[in-house]
């Protein structure tokens, strides 16, 4: 059984929300767009792959919708858009920051306010964000028929990031034998194109689940708490779902193992936010120094061959905790 299951996810544990928003609701919702567009438009001005900037500014949108609910959340997110579209700034469109930042910070927000578990509140936050995603790829397409080509495009240019990385990779020399073997690296690259969806499902599901994370943490301390540890427990029968994934990769009909192959990136994701969470649960049995568990993180990060071996460790990990049950194993020892 995950830790703290059962318990409240919003901004105040045990305590009720306020009937209105008040002035200091108004004063913290201002702050909030403020602190939101100007992480957005940092990290449109600064255009590179993955900027902190952009990944982070629903956090303070998620907060207004915990603390004050969806009418002030849903205002302040039409506020800001409104606020963007006026200001007409280069690479800040109010329409990507309404659909990429506003919606999905509501959802993860609303989630969060109502107690809903953890993994009820990942699914539902990446669900917003793939939704976004949807409807973004039909604005830019012209409508419905054009969402289409529009992914394409972007496979296109997921593709060329790709080639780039490859060579910034051979150029510091960091690709190991890999350089050697340009088919092997092309034959990666295919694999990559037809795994996007789910590669894209899977990154939805980090960044809500890292989202959560840090409103849970702000939220707690902003009432004088500790932040919640991570909690995360899959139902048991998802595995079935895990192996016939696995299964359909391995059918002679190619669309089958194309679906087969996204639905296992997907479900690789889930159970690596399985295995986080009972490295947290071992870490903090431990008492090991908060100091060491970033020391870990980092060393896990810069290098991609032990970060390659951590996120296989922690998927096993995750996996096998249906016929171990870590927890509840280390639960039932004597202290």
């Amino acid at each position: 059984m995950a830790e703290g299951r059962g318990e409240p996810m919003g901004a105040a544990r045990g305590k009720e929300a306020p009937a209105g928003p008040g002035g200091r609701g108004w004063a913290e919702a201002a702050f909030a767009a403020v602190a939101a567009v100007a992480l957005y438009a940092a990290g449109s001005t600064l255009r590179f792959p993955f900027n902190p900037a952009v990944l982070v500014c629903p956090v303070p949108l998620v907060l207004v919708a915990i603390r004050h609910g969806a009418a002030l959340g849903g205002t302040v997110v039409a506020l800001a858009g409104g606020v963007l579209a006026a200001a007409q700034m280069p690479g800040g469109s109010a329409m990507g920051f309404v659909l990429f930042c506003g919606l999905p910070a509501l959802a993860l927000g609303l989630c969060m306010r109502r107690s809903l578990s953890p993994e009820w509140t990942v699914a539902l936050g990446a669900a917003a964000l793939c939704a976004a995603f949807v409807l973004g790829l039909a604005v830019w397409g012209g409508g419905i028929g054009g969402v289409g080509p529009a992914f394409r495009q972007v496979a296109a240019g997921v593709d060329g990031w790709l080639l780039e990385g490859e060579r910034v990779l051979e150029g510091l020399g960091s690709a190991g034998d890999l350089a050697g073997f340009p088919e092997t690296l092309a034959g990666l690259r295919v694999l990559a194109r037809r795994a996007l969806p789910g590669l894209l499902g899977a990154g939805a599901l980090l960044l809500a689940a890292t989202l959560s994370a840090l409103a849970m943490g702000l939220a707690a301390r902003t009432v004088g708490s500790a932040p919640p540890p991570f909690a995360w427990a899959l139902p048991e029968g998802l595995v079935w779902a895990f192996i016939g994934a696995g299964g359909a990769t391995l059918a002679p009909w190619g669309p089958w193992r194309t679906i087969g192959l996204n639905a296992l990136v997907v479900l690789l994701c889930l159970y690596l936010l399985q295995g986080l969470a009972i490295a947290g649960f071992f870490f903090r049995r431990l008492e090991l120094p908060r100091s060491l568990r970033y020391l870990a993180a980092i060393l896990a990060g810069v290098w991609p061959p032990l970060t390659v071996f951590v996120v296989a460790v922690l998927i096993g990990v995750g996996l096998c905790d249906v016929w171990v049950a870590f927890r509840r194993l280390d639960a039932s020892r004597p202290s």
